[in-house]
């Protein structure tokens, strides 16, 4: 049924999913607040149970492995029984997970609450919601993640000054109590999510040349899939005969050894490493930012300001990437080589930024080139293997970011604890984002050359 403009109500790019990217971002603003006090808090537990900053990175570091470690899980069961389903029990256990940490006598409890529950919880969200705002698009799949996200990111301006107030009047254990009831506002968000019609029927026919009937196809499908072969399959039919066609790459991957094979392609491992070095440095500078400020001499009452700037950037970048790629005016490889650059750029004048106001600076310009790349791993995923594979081959990203995640509690302890400054991080921060600078500068010239 189409609505104004021609407009479908209900279906993939219908006005139903626009209203689905608006819940979607709702769950992750919600879901993601205690990534955004990741800072506080970090400065809260030195403080409170009086360990060493190695120490008391763990049970953030340990949510965010954790989150990225069960992605395939969550992949898997996404496609298994729904996206919707579970992302009902992940937002549920989400804020669960946090407000319990209010009882903690120690580090080891934070793990085990903050670290393993809430991370597993926020792994179903973020794989959930991505899945079905790509679900719900084809025109305009940038864009609408990119609106997602930079809603979502909304909430940094809020988190950093209220948790920070909640730390300092009440206690830390308050400020856990007091974040996961916030959190627990995304679960009725979850309430109304499901998958659009094209990819909510689970008994795809795959078929070639042209079909007649509804019936035709639902006949012949048993016996269609084992006497073609890959190379003369080319369009997909849904049984309920509504749905256009579906080029064949969208049915490709969903196999074991075809997942496999795709893990091992040049084009997912540039993906899962840039998608890792978004998230470990973004989680980063959430975490240590305050520390470091402190280093300066900048009070944490007035270091809080550091995430405003950084979201200021981010958003505006969220939004205007999608659109960006989506419309053309710039390739995707060109973007992702642009923020990798500048992200190194910022990260490098951390290093010399001595005041509130470079440290800003600095911040601004982390969120700008953070926010230029958040959702296109996903959408070069999508552009080489297809919308059915995604939820398999997002987890299996995802556990790749995890593997990144688990080296930042040593770096920390040994150039903050050991050597008393985050000054070698920083280079090697900015070492990286450098090189993949040059990795995607490569891969636009190959593209290029291909066409």
């Amino acid at each position: 049924m189409a609505g104004a403009g021609g407009v479908p109500a209900f279906g993939v790019d219908s006005r139903w999913s626009w209203i689905t990217m608006g819940f979607c971002s709702w769950v992750l603003f919600m879901d993601t607040l205690s990534l955004k006090a990741f800072g506080t808090l970090f400065y809260g537990v030195i403080e409170t149970f009086g360990v060493t900053r190695n120490d008391a990175s763990w049970p953030f570091t340990v949510a965010d492995a954790v989150s990225s470690f069960v992605g395939p899980l969550c992949g898997y069961l996404c496609r298994r029984f729904s996206c919707r389903k579970v992302l009902l029990v992940s937002s549920f256990f989400c804020g669960i997970g946090v407000l319990v940490c209010y009882f903690a006598k120690d580090v080891v409890f934070l793990v085990v609450f903050f670290g393993v529950v809430h991370g597993c919880s926020l792994a179903g969200v973020l794989i959930g919601v991505n899945v079905l705002v790509i679900q719900h698009f084809e025109k305009r799949r940038a864009t609408a993640c990119g609106l997602m996200y930079t809603a979502a990111c909304l909430n940094a301006f809020v988190v950093p000054p209220l948790v920070e107030f909640f730390r300092s009047y009440y206690s830390t254990r308050a400020a856990f109590l007091l974040l996961g009831a916030l959190i627990l506002n995304g679960f009725p968000g979850t309430l109304v999510l499901h998958s659009p019609t094209k990819t909510a029927n689970a008994e795809e026919s795959v078929v070639s040349g042209t079909i007649q009937s509804c019936g035709e196809v639902a006949s012949s499908e048993t016996s269609i899939t084992s006497e073609l072969s890959v190379e003369s399959i080319s369009v997909a039919y849904l049984k309920d005969g509504n749905t256009p066609l579906v080029p064949r790459t969208e049915y490709e991957g969903l196999g074991f050894k075809a997942t496999v094979n795709n893990v091992l392609t040049c084009d997912f491992w540039v993906n899962a490493i840039s998608y890792s070095m978004v998230y470990f440095d973004l989680v980063t500078f959430m975490m240590v930012a305050v520390d470091l400020a402190s280093d300066r001499k900048i009070a944490p009452s007035l270091s809080v300001f550091l995430f405003h700037t950084f979201t200021i950037g981010d958003c505006l970048t969220r939004t205007l990437s999608g659109f960006v790629v989506d419309s053309g005016y710039l390739r995707l490889q060109t973007v992702m080589a642009l923020g990798m650059f500048f992200q190194g750029v910022a990260f490098q004048s951390m290093v010399w930024a001595t005041e509130l106001w470079s440290l800003l600076a600095c911040s601004l310009l982390l969120g700008l080139s953070t926010g230029s790349r958040i959702c296109l791993s996903t959408i070069d995923l999508v552009r080489h293997f297809g919308v059915e594979a995604l939820p398999v081959m997002l987890g299996t990203m995802t556990f790749v970011a995890g593997v990144f995640t688990m080296l930042r509690p040593p770096l920390v302890g040994y150039f903050r604890d050991l050597l008393g400054t985050y000054d070698g991080f920083l280079h090697i921060l900015t070492a990286t984002n450098l090189t993949m600078a040059t990795v995607w500068t490569v891969r636009y010239f190959i593209e290029r050359r291909k066409e």
